[in-house]
């Protein structure tokens, strides 16, 4: 959502400017700080299980700013305060607008980093709460899109006019009529679904790029809209899903320890036991590397990624996070699973460099995409109609990527990321705000070649 320019910075470089945050008083040039806004107690907030649950998946996913969670804890108390609205996962625009650029400026003193931080903080916290399946909001995906994109530029400027009054003069939260707000007016647009609150960002400008004419039509963002399962029943499917199953098993073979190799791999034969367990086809005759197997490889990467396992110079353990059990209430186990397939997916398709990456990671984006659709996405090659991009104008070289694509696409259904009737392909309705919150992922940029400390290879 937010431009480019104000991602959040990585965990670990500083964020401050001037004094650190325990020299700095109320005083100074900005405003004071309201009774509610204490920094760093979120008046009740900070501290509480939605919070800190927050903070572990932003973590996972290696986009966690340290220091941040105030901010969100902040936010919750200013809309809870001065709003009356004291649910901390239902948020409409006017709400929005009014903490971001009314309410922060007139009660909370931030210096420029902070400011800067502010927006995609929240951003963060919306798309965690879209891809938990948590988010109240009247907002489509597209209209939460451009308001955090527009705010972004908009929020640190609207700390410089000094303290006002609530609502800058149009009206109690700052708009002046529903019309000025999309998706307000007490109706839900159709097919907004419950917004996912993250943006497809540069990743799905290069996959319109790259996207062949032969393929059909552009991938659109929307689709991943359409179908959004209840809390529930998201759960249900996470908790029998390939991906789940399978990172119980590897972590439960695990145990306390198991010994790697120089690339950070398990051993030959560790490495056939388990294909074994997990139900994995070898892909060759006789003991292979482990970097060898996609489906194995893909899943011991994306649980890395993910804070389930840890690996260091000799050994891999259990990680930080914990993996939901079989039959986990819904909201033990709707976070740590879509954080599971996230992981997979960012390093399916290209996150993790020397990692296992797809053949063709900008096309499989875009038939990810297409796959949400109500059709689903069928790979076909036509004989002798000429394509655009990437593909080039000779059906040969069609061919080519088309076995490229549908090697991805067979790979995915592998991994029980998309199923297959016949030649279509679809994505189930809770893999789509997983999707869009990958979309996301890949658009920032992060420090390091892979999750795993060293980047695998054969």
């Amino acid at each position: 959502m937010p431009k480019k320019k104000h991602k959040p910075r990585k965990q670990g470089r500083p964020l401050h400017h001037g004094a650190p945050r325990a020299a700095r008083g109320t005083g100074g040039t900005g405003p004071a700080r309201g009774t509610g806004a204490a920094r760093g107690t979120g008046a009740g907030t900070a501290g509480t299980p939605l919070l800190e649950e927050f903070e572990r998946w932003a973590r996972g996913l290696d986009l966690f700013v340290e220091d941040s969670t105030w901010l969100v804890a902040t936010a919750i108390d200013l809309k809870r305060g001065h709003l009356g609205s004291a649910d901390p996962t239902a948020w409409t625009a006017a709400e929005i607008r009014a903490v971001l650029t009314e309410l922060f400026p007139r009660h909370v003193d931030l210096d420029a980093g902070e400011r800067l931080l502010l927006t995609p903080t929240i951003t963060l916290y919306l798309g965690f709460l879209g891809i938990t399946g948590r988010l109240v909001s009247p907002l489509t995906e597209d209209e939460l899109t451009e308001l955090m994109e527009g705010l972004a530029d908009e929020v640190p400027t609207s700390f410089d006019a000094g303290p006002r009054p609530l609502g800058g003069g149009r009206g109690e939260l700052g708009v002046t009529d529903d019309a000025a707000v999309p998706g307000e007016g007490g109706t839900v647009p159709d097919g907004a679904g419950g917004a996912g609150a993250v943006a497809p960002g540069a990743r799905q400008d290069v996959v319109a790029a790259r996207w062949p004419a032969f393929l059909g039509p552009e991938p659109n963002t929307r689709d991943l809209l359409l179908a959004s399962p209840g809390a529930g029943a998201s759960a249900a499917w996470f908790d029998a899903s390939v991906l789940l199953r399978r990172a119980r098993a590897l972590l439960g073979w695990v145990g306390e320890r198991r010994p790697v190799t120089a690339t950070g791999a398990l051993r030959r034969a560790d490495t056939a036991e388990a294909t074994a367990l997990l139900g994995i086809a070898p892909t060759g005759s006789g003991p292979q590397s482990m970097w060898q197997v996609p489906e194995l490889a893909v899943l011991w990467h994306a649980m890395v990624r993910a804070g389930f396992l840890r690996v260091d110079e000799t050994h891999v353990a259990p990680g930080d996070e914990t993996l939901p059990g079989p039959g986990a209430p819904a909201e033990q186990t709707t976070g740590p699973a879509a954080m599971l397939h996230v992981a997979a997916l960012e390093v399916f398709l290209g996150a993790v460099p020397g990692g296992p990456t797809g053949h063709a990671p900008d096309l499989t984006t875009g038939a990810v995409v297409r796959a949400a659709a109500p059709g689903g996405f069928t790979l076909r090659v036509p004989a002798a109609v000429p394509s655009a991009g990437l593909a080039g104008t000779h059906p040969a070289r069609e061919a080519e990527v088309a076995a490229l694509l549908r090697a991805d696409l067979d790979a995915l259904e592998a991994l029980g990321v998309l199923t297959r009737e016949d030649e279509t392909f679809r994505l189930p309705g809770p893999m789509s705000a997983v999707v869009r919150a990958t979309l996301l992922m890949l658009g920032q940029p992060r420090d390091g070649a892979s999750a795993v400390s060293r980047p695998g290879g054969p």
